[in-house]
C-alpha cells in the first residue's frame, strides 16, 4: 500500500507540473511514464471539444460546452451525450477530487448514522444525489435515449443514494421495452434493502430482480451474487437459508466464490454475541480457501480475514 501510495503521489506531481518533466531519458520512449496531457487542446464550441473535456473529466466545463452546443443549434450525438452522463453520474455532478481519481470508493459504500428517532439509518459515504441535477436535466433534454442512457442514470442514482429514484428509472426503462445490463442489476440488488421496510419485502424484491435478469437474458456474474450476499448480510441472520441457496446457485452456474462471498456469508451467520451459530461453517470455509491463491475480484475481498477473525473472537468469548 505504501509503494502504491508513492506511485500515485509521483504520478500526481508529474501530471500537475508536466513542464518540469519534458526531457525524455528513456530509450525506447515509454509513453506511460511521461506526463499526461491534462489541459484541453481543442478550442471553440464543437463536439470534438466536448469529447476532449469529458475524457479529461472536466465536469463543469463539459456541461457548459454541452449547453453552448444546444444553444447554437447543434445536438450532440447519442454516444457523446451518454459519455457525458457517465461522467456526471460517476462524480455526482461535481468536479472530481484527487481522492476520487486515485481511490474510487465502492459504488454502494455506506455509513450508518442515527436519525432523530435514534434508529439506525444508512446513508452513502460519498456525495448525495441532488434532485434536478445536470444528469437529470440532460437526460430529459435528450431527443432519443437507449438502454445505456437509462442504465447510467440508475447506477449513478444508486451510487449517490437516490435508491427510490433508481427504481423509478428502472420502471421507465422497462416501460420503454429496454433491458438493463448486469452492472445495473447489481446496483439495484444492492439498493433493494433500502427501498423496503419489511424483511420479506426486501428479499422478495431481490428475487424479483433476479427473475427479471432471467427474463431479459442477462447473465449474472460473480458481483451479482456478491451483491445479493451483501444485501442479505444487512438483513440479518433470518436470511441464512437464502444465503445458502445463493451459494448453491453460484456452484450450479460454475461461478467460483471470491473471498468477499465468504465474508458476506460469515456476516449473515454470525452476529456479535451470538453463541448459537454453527462453528462448522467457518471451518468449512477455511477448508475451501486452504492452499488456494486468490486474485482480487471484489472490492471487499481483502476484508475476509478480518471478518473471520471477528467470528473466531465471538465463538471463543
Amino acid at each position: 500500500m505504501s509503494k502504491e501510495s508513492g506511485r500515485n503521489a509521483a504520478k500526481h506531481i508529474v501530471n500537475m507540473y508536466p513542464h518540469l518533466f519534458l526531457k525524455d531519458f528513456a530509450e525506447p520512449h515509454i509513453p506511460c511514464l511521461m506526463p499526461e496531457n491534462i489541459q484541453p487542446q481543442i478550442e471553440g464550441v464543437s463536439e470534438e471539444a466536448l469529447n476532449e473535456r469529458i475524457k479529461l473529466r472536466r465536469v463543469k466545463e463539459s456541461v457548459d460546452l454541452f449547453d453552448r452546443l444546444l444553444q447554437g443549434g447543434t445536438t450532440p450525438t447519442l454516444e457523446t451525450t451518454n459519455k457525458l452522463l457517465d461522467l456526471i453520474c460517476v462524480y455526482g455532478d461535481r468536479e472530481p477530487s484527487m481522492d476520487d481519481q486515485e481511490n474510487q470508493q465502492d459504488d454502494n459504500e455506506t455509513e450508518t448514522v442515527k436519525n432523530e428517532n435514534n434508529s439506525l439509518k444508512r446513508t452513502p459515504a460519498g456525495k448525495k444525489w441532488r434532485e434536478n441535477n445536470n444528469a437529470e436535466r440532460i437526460f430529459n433534454l435528450m431527443p432519443e435515449r437507449n438502454a445505456h442512457s437509462y442504465c447510467t442514470m440508475i447506477r449513478g442514482m444508486v451510487k449517490h443514494g437516490a435508491y427510490a429514484q433508481a427504481f423509478s428509472m428502472y420502471t421507465d426503462l422497462l416501460n420503454n421495452r429496454l433491458t438493463g445490463d448486469v452492472y445495473t442489476f447489481n446496483a439495484l440488488i444492492l439498493a433493494a434493502p433500502d427501498t423496503k421496510t419489511e424483511f420479506k419485502d426486501k428479499s422478495d424484491l431481490i428475487m424479483e430482480l433476479l427473475n427479471h435478469m432471467v427474463l431479459q437474458k442477462v447473465t449474472p456474474n460473480l458481483l451479482t451474487f456478491n451483491s445479493v450476499m451483501k444485501s442479505l448480510r444487512r438483513m440479518g441472520p433470518m436470511m441464512k437459508n437464502m444465503a445458502m441457496q445463493t451459494l448453491m446457485e453460484m456452484k450450479a452456474l460454475k461461478i467460483e466464490p471470491s473471498l468477499a462471498t465468504y465474508r458476506y456469508l460469515l456476516a449473515v451467520f454470525y452476529r456479535s454475541g451470538d453463541k448459537t451459530s454453527q462453528s462448522q461453517l467457518l471451518a468449512a470455509i477455511l477448508e475451501q480457501v486452504r492452499g488456494k491463491s486468490f486474485t482480487a475480484k471484489d472490492p471487499d475481498d481483502y476484508l475476509f480475514f478480518s471478518e473471520a477473525m471477528k467470528v473466531v473472537s465471538t465463538l471463543m468469548s
